[in-house]
């Protein structure tokens, strides 16, 4: 079963289910836990403080999604001055909203840095598609915004060159519509709308890409990689929706 708790943001109180997060107890968490102080990240989580050193001033511990705004982690936009990050988690850092601008990816816990972070993502430390040789496991898929699987070649200034994995098992924590199922770009695969244009797929998975958010409009089905979405009926940068499958 899942629970209901509570979520405690700026100013504001807002009642959310952990969707996704099993009910074992008080160690579980939702999208946004909310303390003053002394965040503790698990595995799979990063905590974010305002105060330049780990574990000093207000913080926030995030669970693995996509977080395109500062309303959505729960601190100021722009105060973020250390990351506690959890063994077997990475924060990817974005100066601007809906992952654009300069980009921090932190694989430890980093403390210093410039407080500028307008947006998050918490993904899993495995998930490393920025390197030529990743290769998605089963239940995966890794989705780019350039042809041929290039996650190498981020540009700030156009926010292109950009990745991200989903995995079958996952749940959009801002938008659940059941594992594997991620309904829009911003806030559930954590890239900007209309920019994927080739996609690795794991091994006994299949990606399934709907054209339009919420699972409408054109599909591709796909069951190996594709480095070309502009040979696909779909098209290249269309892509709004997808789900994933994996026997």
């Amino acid at each position: 079963m899942y629970k209901t708790v509570t979520l405690v943001g700026l100013g504001s109180v807002l009642a959310l289910t952990a969707c996704g997060i099993p009910d074992g107890g008080d160690s579980d968490v939702v999208a946004v836990q909310s303390k003053v102080t002394g965040c503790v990240p698990g595995a799979s989580q990063i905590s974010i403080f305002q105060g330049s050193v780990v574990g000093l001033g207000e913080c926030r511990t995030l669970n693995p999604g996509f977080y395109p705004t500062g309303t959505t982690f729960g601190l100021p936009n722009d105060s973020i001055q250390s990351v506690s990050v959890g063994q077997s988690a990475r924060a990817v850092l974005f100066r601007d909203d809906h992952y654009f601008g300069p980009r921090t990816i932190l694989t430890m816990n980093t403390g210093g840095l410039v407080p500028n972070t307008s947006s998050i993502r918490v993904e899993r430390n495995s998930d490393n598609c920025q390197s030529s040789t990743y290769a998605p496991g089963t239940g995966a898929v890794a989705i780019y915004d350039f042809p041929n699987y290039d996650g190498t070649a981020y540009d700030p200034n156009t926010g292109r060159g950009d990745c991200t994995v989903v995995h079958n098992d996952d749940v959009c924590i801002w938008v659940p519509s059941g594992a594997g199922r991620f309904a829009n770009p911003d806030q559930c695969f954590g890239l900007r709308n209309d920019l994927i244009s080739s996609a690795k797929i794991g091994p006994n998975t299949t990606g399934i890409f709907h054209r339009d958010a919420n699972f409408t409009g054109i599909v591709q089905v796909l069951h190996t990689s594709q480095p070309d979405f502009g040979t696909l009926s779909i098209g290249d940068n269309t892509v709004s929706s997808i789900e994933v499958t994996s026997p």
